[in-house]
């Protein structure tokens, strides 16, 4: 168990080192560039959902929403997602990380890679699951406004903008309740999100 541990810290340290990698390449690439935008995004979506036997079982609401802060510079984008997943009342997920977009006029694609995933329960033995994670989608910004449009085929869209997005989510779980699990446990869903931004 004391080299599962040790090894589970050397994984945790070269996750947080590909964050700063991923955030110094974007701080930098932005650094040297007039063009350099700064922008914020955020999207939720919503379903209800009810599972039941002879009228009895869990039923509620799923909320998930993302929020992205992002440097961009041309076609390329580096930054930070936070992800909220409350399933029910008896679930909540979040997951944290760096992420990278490569956009196109209005059309983008996209990576973010979770290093900080976390799982609660209120309707199980086990209370809290944690792991990693990693999601990859496609998407639109729609400028809105005057404000809108990023100067060409590569520039980022700056000012109000709308954002639909087409994600798929693995989540990967390493240790349930503070213990480290010997077998894989993953969960893989698909999902849209529609939301706002601003680019400043």
């Amino acid at each position: 168990m004391t080299n599962q541990t040790n090894l589970h810290r050397r994984i945790n340290h070269l996750r947080i080192g590909a964050c700063a990698a991923i955030l110094a390449f974007a701080v930098s690439t932005t650094a040297e560039a007039r063009t350099g935008t700064l922008h914020v995004a955020g999207g939720a979506m919503a379903l209800t959902n009810s599972s039941t036997v002879n009228g009895n079982g869990p039923s509620g609401t799923t909320v998930l929403t993302q929020w992205d802060f992002m440097i961009s510079h041309k076609w390329l984008a580096g930054g930070l997602f936070f992800q909220y997943d409350k399933q029910g009342s008896n679930e909540t997920d979040t997951m944290f990380g760096p992420k990278i977009e490569v956009f196109w006029k209005v059309f983008f694609a996209e990576f973010g890679y979770g290093f900080l995933m976390n799982r609660a329960f209120t309707d199980r033995t086990i209370a809290t699951q944690k792991g990693t994670g990693y999601y990859y989608g496609l998407g639109v910004h729609v400028p809105l406004g005057g404000g809108g449009g990023g100067g060409g085929e590569t520039n980022r869209t700056k000012g109000m903008f709308l954002q639909f997005t087409y994600k798929f989510r693995t989540q990967n779980v390493s240790s349930q309740d503070g213990v480290l699990v010997p077998y894989t446990i993953r969960q893989w869903d698909g999902y849209p999100l529609f939301g706002l931004g601003y680019g400043f």
